[in-house]
């Protein structure tokens, strides 16, 4: 107890010339190191520029052995680190020895002490200076000068460093790298445009020495760093050599340089980087009298050029904005004596870990604390019952302020009383946009000079200067999405009480957040302004054109300030009206008045409709009503509508054909009436049979005419057909549906195989033209794998199917699909899309019957080409007719030229009246070049003909010539 108290005195006699200290935090992230015997493990870094060490993941103490191996550590009786020489490894690697070894040890030990002991150490080389602390302005656009400078051993990575460390820390909305603003970007917005810094960048300049010389940590590895006061001396002997002035860097003409900021090549040790680089920190040179053009150089900051400590990604201004806060007079409010057991303002706050959020790219916002301090804000006192509003800080700039008394002085810098709340609203905006939760941050202020002054105001968890008071009263970084209010716990009140435990009896209570806004009321509020609103409304939908029926809410209010004012927020496709007005008084506005004599709005029918200006098609249009009245907290209302095109579109008349020869036709149909275009279907029957098979091919993707409802497919060979993929039937209801064929079907076939279904059952329905008819229900087994055939007399006229599924439990696969016929139906074409209103048919069979038929479609596309809206009527009357008869002795083929390819090769089409020839391929010196056997049909593709050549082409007694 008696050494306590001695070391205590030193303490207080040595802290009392009032000398700060200041540093950038560690690194709050983990990192991975490579040992000097090539294994790697992760680890934290603990404290700051004047003590730090090393942790492991679970905290184990760290400490570097003569061979530069981390091992475990232990506190000796002087309480410093001392290893173990027993091997660090990463946690999944331990060994079971080893995991043995650190039951003995104590992980997250308290090194308060020696952190301490290092900064009276580290104090006493400026304690004996004459020169008084320089303030900087904090208004106006002080320049400020910024050093570049490389090492005997180590220079700038990073192109053009000069335009590069300009841009980051002076250019209006600088991104590069992901960044959100420069450093005058970033203390701009938060003075409100009252401090713009001016920062003239300098160098690189080249010192004489190492980076080790002026990093290296007295002591080894836990110590600070060497010599970092002569690396800014020698930065400004550079400067001044090369010419700079430091003469326009005292803008108060007080005999001193209102500070130097240097920036060195190369990574920080704060970061994760080498032990023997530079802690980033703000000191002085107060010792050393240093005196460039008449001004002496005391107050400096520096950090590195890049971040981390690996790869070559420049730093953002997140320490440099930290160590300039500290040149502008703020603290730090993490603990500098390295005590981690419990929770300071974490990443909420610049002058913590806030530095670090989006890579050191996007500090937070100045807090309502730190811009009443530097007389950038000035809070307004809660004194008296009211219903408080509080708009986002970073653009209104309002915070609250709350004192046991109602009495404060409104000083930031020497505020009275010294104990005092601030109420501020956090939103993800802007510089807050990485924080780690929105909403309403409670902040207890106990002002303490003594702390202030040596830049420990939040050392002591019992006496914490600025701390959080937690919505959901969990002080720990692992929770600070539930710090503000409501927060994650969706806390709405809160009862401010003292340091002592005195609670003031101001209470907070009905806290909301809503659209970034915060609302509450202090001490029970006032008499609040209230609209009421009763009712839902259900979806709307109906024909663009046709107003839907409308629909009922009751709105009103009391304690009203003002009327309340009725808006749509898109106010395109919906309106209203109240209920006793006359249809022709649909508006998208109305006003209730309020009645001036008990400021309230009688409960009001107000009658909403859907009549939208263009229909919604696949989207839904969506609007919310606002009910808004001075003072009220707004009320919505939100609805949706969905609408259709009115359809015109009705099936055309197909007329005769024209045109009609031995091996062609002219289709013909009417105009329909607001039809963008027609489906043409043509076809020709002839003896034989013939089948259609869909296999799927497109998955879930129906083909022309078909329904499919099934929302899975398997992408199996062992639950497929022929080739995957098969449709997966896994829902009761789902269904197939096939297109209604041209004749009536005389066999119907399909492979279905059980995918671990059981119990239900598939039932096959048959369609006559008027009704659905039973065909089979299959039962579902486990060992269920086939093809199921059927057939039917025609007379039975069965031109489409439908298979459902019954579930029981699991799934089925169908695939597939096969129809027969018992003429040979060949199409022409089939739904084929056309804009004319008729079409030629042409390399047709002689004397042979056809048909075709016609739909009309409203088809209209999106920009993009995707359909945006079609309505497809039924198919016209059906046209027969009957090509002529060839009675010609000279007999000819159709042959086009299709493609030229890049190789010199091409492609014919042939055109053949029917497909029981072979069709022979000629030189004209009467060689064959190719031979097709058995055509599948009348179009024959001819591919890799070699181009400018002659081509004899034949197929049975018809012959023509093609010039390629």
């Amino acid at each position: 107890m008696r050494m306590y108290t001695r070391w205590f005195i030193i303490f207080i006699s040595i802290f009392s010339f009032s000398i700060k200290l200041n540093a950038v935090p560690a690194s709050p992230y983990p990192f991975k190191i490579t040992q000097p015997d090539g294994t790697e493990i992760t680890i934290r870094l603990r404290g700051d520029e004047f003590f730090n060490y090393k942790t492991t993941l679970d905290g184990y103490p760290l400490i570097a052995n003569e061979k530069g191996i981390l091992t475990y550590a232990y506190q000796d009786i002087n309480g410093n680190l001392v290893t173990t020489n027993i091997k660090a490894n990463e946690l999944k690697k331990r060994t079971s020895t080893e995991l043995q070894f650190i039951k003995t040890l104590t992980p997250n030990i308290d090194l308060t002490k020696q952190s301490i002991l290092k900064r009276i150490q580290r104090s006493k080389a400026v304690v004996s200076g004459s020169v008084q602390k320089k303030v900087y302005p904090l208004t106006g656009s002080p320049k400020s000068l910024v050093i570049l400078v490389n090492f005997s051993d180590k220079s700038f990575v990073t192109s053009t460093p000069q335009i590069s460390f300009t841009n980051l820390l002076n250019q209006n909305g600088y991104s590069a790298n992901g960044g959100t603003g420069s450093a005058r970007d970033y203390f701009h917005d938060n003075s409100m445009g009252v401090f713009n810094p001016q920062f003239d960048v300098v160098g690189p300049y080249t010192l004489d020495n190492t980076m080790a010389y002026y990093g290296t940590n007295a002591g080894g590895t836990k110590g600070n760093d060497t010599n970092p006061q002569q690396m800014v001396i020698d930065a400004c002997k550079k400067a001044s050599e090369a010419g700079v002035d430091f003469s326009q860097y005292d803008t108060d003409n007080d005999g001193m340089v209102d500070n130097v900021f240097i920036y060195y090549a190369g990574y920080n040790e704060a970061e994760g980087g080498p032990a023997n680089t530079v802690w980033p920190h703000r000191w002085t040179l107060a010792n050393y009298n240093t005196t460039f053009n008449g001004k002496i150089v005391y107050d400096y900051a520096c950090t590195s050029e890049l971040k981390g400590n690996s790869g070559s990604n420049m730093c953002g201004i997140g320490t440099f904005c930290h160590e300039f806060g500290h040149v502008l007079g703020l603290d730090d409010l993490y603990n500098t004596d390295g005590d981690y057991s419990y929770s300071t303002l974490s990443y909420w706050d610049i002058m913590d870990s806030g530095p670090y959020l989006n890579s050191g790219r996007t500090p937070p916002a100045y807090s309502a604390y730190e811009r009443f301090y530097l007389n950038w804000l000035t809070p307004t006192e809660l004194k008296k019952p009211q219903n408080a509003i509080l708009e986002t800080l970073t653009t209104s700039n309002n915070a609250y302020i709350i004192t046991q008394n109602g009495n404060s002085n409104l000083d930031g810098v020497n505020p009275s009383p010294v104990e005092f709340f601030l109420l501020e609203n956090r939103q993800k905006t802007g510089w807050d946009s990485y924080l780690p939760g929105h909403g309403m941050l409670v902040t207890r202020v106990y002002y303490n000079a003594s702390t202030w002054g040596n830049n420990t105001p939040n050392n002591n968890a019992a006496t914490m200067g600025i701390d959080i008071m937690e919505a959901d009263g969990i002080a720990s970084d692992a929770t600070l999405a539930g710090d503000p209010f409501p927060g994650t716990s969706a806390v709405t009140s809160y009862s401010p009480v003292l340091r002592s435990g005195t609670n003031i009896n101001k209470p907070l209570t009905y806290i909301t957040e809503t659209n970034d806004v915060i609302k509450f009321r202090f001490m029970g509020g006032g008499n609040l302004p209230t609209i009421t609103k009763n009712g839902v409304l259900s979806a709307f939908k109906t024909v663009q054109g046709t107003p839907t029926d409308a629909k009922t809410i009751n709105i009103g209010g009391v304690n009203l300030k003002s009327d309340i004012n009725l808006t749509f927020k898109v106010s395109k496709h919906f309106e209203m009206k109240k209920e006793t007005d006359p249809e022709t008084a649909w508006s998208k506005t109305i006003t209730l008045a309020r009645n001036p004599i008990d400021s309230t709005v009688a409960s009001t029918r107000i009658l909403i409709r859907y009549n939208p200006t263009e229909p919604s098609f696949t989207e839904i249009h969506k609007d919310t009503l606002l009910l808004q009245s001075t003072g009220a907290d707004n009320e919505t209302v939100p609805m949706t509508g969905t609408s259709t095109r009115p359809v015109y579109v009705v099936p055309p008349v197909a007329t005769a054909p024209t045109d009609i020869t031995i091996a062609s036709f002219v289709a013909n149909w009417n105009t329909v009436f607001d039809a963008t275009g027609y489906y043409l279907t043509a076809y020709s029957l002839s003896n034989g049979e013939s089948t259609l098979t869909e296999g799927f091919n497109k998955g879930l993707t129906a083909p022309a005419n078909w329904t499919i409802t099934a929302s899975a497919i398997s992408s199996s060979t062992i639950y497929s057909g022929d080739s995957i993929p098969s449709i997966e039937f896994k829902n009761s209801g789902e269904y197939i549906q096939t297109e209604q064929y041209m004749l009536p079907v005389t066999s119907l076939s399909f492979y279905i195989r059980s995918l671990a279904g059981i119990n239900g059952y598939l039932q096959v329905d048959a369609w006559n033209g008027t009704s659905w008819n039973k065909v089979d229900s299959i039962p579902i087994t486990s060992s269920l794998n086939t093809t199921n055939s059927y057939f039917f007399n025609t007379n039975k006229n069965y031109n489409q199917f439908r298979l459902t599924y019954t579930k029981v439990a699991g799934y089925i696969v169908v695939d597939d699909v096969k129809v027969g016929f018992s003429q040979k139906l060949e199409y022409l074409a089939r739904d084929k899309w056309l804009t004319a209103t008729s079409d030629t048919l042409i390399n047709l069979a002689s004397n042979r019957d056809y048909y075709y038929k016609v739909k009309a479609s409203d088809k209209t596309l999106n920009t993009d080409k995707s359909i945006k809206y079609e309505n497809i009527t039924n198919f016209s009357n059906l046209i027969h007719l009957n090509t002529f008869q060839d009675k010609s002795k000279a007999k000819s083929l159709i042959a086009v030229v299709d493609s030229i390819y890049v190789d010199n090769s091409g492609t014919v089409n042939v055109y053949i009246p029917a497909t029981n020839v072979s069709v022979n391929v000629y030189n004209t010196i009467g060689q064959l070049i190719t031979s097709i056997k058995n055509p599948s049909s009348n179009k024959v593709e001819i591919h890799g003909l070699a181009r400018n050549h002659i081509y004899i082409i034949q197929a049975g007694d018809r012959v023509t010539k093609v010039i390629l």
